[in-house]
């Protein structure tokens, strides 16, 4: 879909794509509040318990741009799964870097606001983890009220002892041998859905869902409410890496795609589409994710809730780098004792340090956010508005 010359931005050039990615957790929180201060982003922060690697406070940052009173929002959230802050980092600071004067009137006049939700995930960001301090994964964690945390696929239980074995590990692991073998039983699709769509039995276990509301979905549930506000409509783009073709982005649907998936083909093109054509599905079905709560919890606004997950090595590969991470972290007996190779492998696999991985992955960001907003203005135009008392 062609954007807007009223929401055009400058191009997006390899140098600026790199400068746009982090040290660290805090230079990424520092630069994100400075840049929105400069464009008179209004911001929020939500600082959650524990300290990250050098010391820092863990704090959710939540930047503003756009009139209060919107009636049409786009929400970008990033660092649900720590380590690939760093990437969905980067796409909002670009983003940031990009406003001019034109763009902010571009949003004034449509009555459009941006909502940044910046590492959801502090403490995963800052020690280098995709999960929580709690060892929880964040995207497993957001149950609706009825929904009860417990249980396991019977498939996980199965492959538990593989997934999550115990002590420091080896010279002779045989890990990718066992895991070639469980796909050619299985199938790379079932064995997908038994291993990541969530369990909440093993607590030291890969994508363990928690045990009850974590401290990052406590502040969700609080202020969601505030970041949809009174739009009517809101798009929200929630940045991931890990799955999919190196380098390329791909939509995938949590909630309602039979009725989303017409729209964003329209909006963003089929070819970013999960599954378009010939490509393999790269999503998986999973329990207690962020977009299924503000799906369910919008109120009557009309919400349309997206992942935009950048891909970059094969499943094995990532993990493997899961397992790895997981295994010599609660071997260790302090999380700084955790070997260096360990979590270069990890940032590498959800952040690789390619130069053309992460520009291109900063050009496609923009895209969608630019695409995003143009398609809250086309729609407002092709309709009524839609009061909300």
């Amino acid at each position: 879909m062609a954007v807007s010359s009223a929401c055009a931005r400058p191009p997006c050039d390899t140098g600026f794509a790199i400068r746009c990615y982090p040290r660290d957790y805090q230079r990424a929180r520092d630069e994100f509040c400075a840049a929105s201060q400069r464009c008179e982003g209004r911001l929020a922060e939500y600082e959650l318990p524990g300290r990250g690697a050098r010391g820092e406070r863990l704090v959710i940052d939540v930047a503003r741009i756009g009139p209060r009173t919107a009636s049409r929002r786009v929400l970008v959230s990033s660092g649900l799964h720590g380590v690939e802050g760093f990437m969905g980092s980067a796409i909002q600071q670009a983003w940031l870097q990009s406003i001019t004067s034109q763009r902010r009137e571009f949003l004034e006049d449509n009555a459009l606001e941006v909502v940044l939700i910046h590492a959801l995930n502090p403490y995963g960001f800052s020690w280098g983890r995709r999960v929580d301090t709690d060892n929880i994964d964040l995207n497993r964690n957001f149950l609706l009220p009825a929904e009860a945390y417990a249980g396991a696929p019977q498939g996980y239980r199965e492959l538990a002892p593989f997934l999550n074995p115990t002590g420091l590990p080896g010279h002779w692991d045989c890990y990718r041998l066992t895991a070639v073998r469980w796909i050619l039983r299985r199938g790379i699709s079932a064995l997908k859905e038994a291993i990541a769509g969530g369990q909440y039995e093993f607590p030291r276990g890969l994508f363990f869902g928690g045990l009850q509301p974590a401290a990052t979905a406590r502040v969700v549930r609080q202020q969601s409410a505030d970041w949809v506000g009174t739009a009517a409509r809101v798009i929200h783009l929630d940045l991931h890496s890990g799955l999919g073709r190196w380098g390329h982005c791909r939509l995938l649907m949590p909630v309602d795609e039979t009725r989303l998936r017409p729209w964003c083909a329209e909006l963003f093109g089929v070819s970013l589409l999960d599954g378009a054509g010939a490509e393999r599905r790269v999503s998986y079905p999973v329990r207690g994710t962020l977009i299924g709560w503000f799906n369910q919890f919008s109120g009557d606004c009309d919400y349309r809730g997206l992942v935009a997950e950048f891909g970059t090595y094969s499943p094995i590969r990532v993990l493997g780098a899961l397992r790895a991470e997981n295994r010599v972290y609660h071997a260790a007996r302090e999380p700084r004792d955790q070997g260096r190779a360990v979590r270069d492998e990890l940032l590498e696999c959800f952040c690789p340090g390619s130069r053309y991985w992460r520009s291109s992955v900063v050009r496609q960001g923009l895209e969608l956010i630019d695409s995003a907003l143009t398609g809250c203005v086309d729609d407002a135009r092709q309709t009524s508005p839609i009061r909300v008392e």
